[in-house]
């Protein structure tokens, strides 16, 4: 049997201990609160929420995800897990990707990074990391991305929303032995002293992107501690 534990920043039910049903749980509130294909200028906010907008490749519209709750990886590093009224699933760990699944699309799943990680404010220029992950369609699992991590000025093909990107930090994310065949580099976009981005750019193949910024605009994002 699994136990319910009312999440308070959200006020609605997470379930412990039982993913499938959590995750189902959470949907079904997040379905009343983000109508698919809802213009988003007129989807009314609750303030106890909090949102991404999202734009997918091959959506004519961006999105709102709704954030459920959050999971913890084996470090106990808060994992935010999103939702869309569409019944897409977004995993972000200090902004950057560890998921998305739904549709028939791309999906990467079970993606996992270094036990340690510098933080953003930390992060050395030209820092390398690996990066593992399962990939569907096609089975393809445990793939490795040998990454480096630069700083760069700030960028004008963005969109970015409500904010103005010359007073952002912008980090550029790419393979260190690009192939012929490699993903394009991700960027993010974080407020000065900020520990996490506001903005963020992810591509899960050649021709797959997707964009998500911290919504309504808002210079700073933070992330609170995981629930107990």
């Amino acid at each position: 049997m699994c136990a319910y534990l009312v999440f308070s920043v959200l006020g609605i039910g997470a379930l412990q201990g039982c993913a499938g049903s959590r995750q189902a749980a959470v949907w079904s509130s997040v379905r009343v609160l983000v109508h698919p294909n809802a213009v988003l200028d007129a989807t009314p906010l609750r303030e106890d929420y909090r949102y991404l907008r999202v734009s997918i490749e091959g959506r004519r519209d961006a999105m709102l995800m709704v954030l459920g709750y959050y999971d913890k990886d084996a470090q106990g590093r808060p994992i935010e897990i999103w939702y869309s009224g569409q019944g897409d699933v977004l995993r972000l760990q200090a902004g950057r990707l560890l998921g998305l699944s739904g549709g028939d699309r791309v999906q990467w799943l079970n993606v996992r990074l270094p036990d340690v990680m510098p933080a953003w404010s930390a992060l050395p220029d030209g820092y390398r990391f690996e990066r593992r992950r399962d990939e569907m369609p096609g089975y393809h699992w445990q793939r490795v991305d040998h990454l480096t991590v630069r700083r760069i000025a700030p960028v004008s093909d963005h969109e970015l929303e409500g904010l103005d990107a010359r007073q952002l930090q912008w980090f550029e994310e790419s393979l260190a032995e690009p192939a012929k065949d490699a993903l394009p580099p991700s960027r993010y976009a974080l407020a000065p002293g900020a520990s996490v981005p506001v903005y963020g750019e992810q591509c899960l193949s050649q021709t797959f992107c997707l964009r998500w910024q911290t919504w309504p605009p808002q210079a700073v994002a933070t992330t609170p501690a995981a629930k107990p």
